[in-house]
This record gives structure tokens, C-alpha cells and sequence, in this order.
């Protein structure tokens, strides 16, 4: 009887040695298949990567090609009567634009500080935003809320 035992305790651990390498092997298996899959994935991000780069080189190649293009019809057509003519009127917009943003800068210092030294400009004339200065008569600033 401890014979039969014995043998089956025997038989039961072989069976489970057998089912454990079974597993190993399994799972050996699956890591290999798992680490080539990765692999090929990696293999194909970067292909990837590498064809999205070469798009955006193409792309920003031909984008300059246009851009240097217009710049070189431009600069052949500025001599020409129309290019005069529109030179002419871009720099009398921009001089009227710089001569306005000069003016506003100028407001917005004089407000800012007229606000700081409590309401009146440097000039003796009253700044405020809700009472605007609508004329000056005989030296005296009539303001909106006076009218």
C-alpha cells in the first residue's frame, strides 16, 4: 500500500513537472511572439517617421520655392510704373499709420499719467475718460458735463 502511494505521489509530480515546462515553453513562447510584434511595430513607426519627414521637407521645399517666387515677381515688377505707384502709396500708409500710433501712445502716457496726479494733465486741462473736453474758450477747457 505505501508502494501505491508512493507511486502516485510520484505519477502526481511528474504530472506536474510535465505542466509547468508545458507552461514555460508556453509563455516562452508568447514573450518571443509578443517581443517580434514589437519589433515589427517599432520597425514600422520609425518607416513611418521617416516617410512624415520626408512629406514635410518635400512640402516646406516647394512652399519656399513659391514664396521665393513671388518675392523675385515682386521685386522685377516694383520698378515698373505700377510698382512705383503702389510704393508710393504703402509709404504714405505706413507714414499716416506710424504718425497715428505715435499719437495714441502719447494720449495713453498723458492719461496714464494725468489718472496719477488725480485727474488733471500736465498741461492744467481736466482728463477724464467719462468727461470728455469738447472746447476751449478763452483759455478755459469746457468739458461735456458743463455743456
Amino acid at each position: 500500500m505505501a508502494d501505491n502511494a508512493g507511486a502516485r505521489r510520484d505519477l502526481g509530480l511528474r504530472v506536474i513537472a510535465r505542466a509547468a515546462a508545458y507552461a514555460a515553453g508556453r509563455l516562452a513562447y508568447l514573450i518571443a511572439t509578443i517581443w517580434r510584434v514589437l519589433g515589427a511595430l517599432d520597425a514600422a513607426l520609425w518607416r513611418g517617421a521617416v516617410l512624415v519627414g520626408r512629406a514635410i521637407a518635400r512640402g516646406g521645399a516647394f512652399a519656399a520655392r513659391a514664396v521665393a517666387g513671388g518675392v523675385a515677381e515682386f521685386v522685377q515688377w516694383l520698378p515698373t510704373r505700377g510698382g512705383i505707384a503702389y510704393s508710393a502709396a504703402s509709404g504714405v500708409v505706413l507714414m499716416i499709420s506710424g504718425l497715428w500710433i505715435v499719437d495714441e501712445l502719447r494720449r495713453a502716457a498723458a492719461q496714464t499719467q494725468a489718472e496719477a496726479t488725480g485727474g488733471v494733465a500736465p498741461d492744467g486741462r481736466p482728463a477724464r475718460r467719462s468727461d470728455p473736453i469738447v472746447a476751449r474758450i478763452d483759455g478755459t477747457y469746457v468739458t461735456l458735463s458743463t455743456i
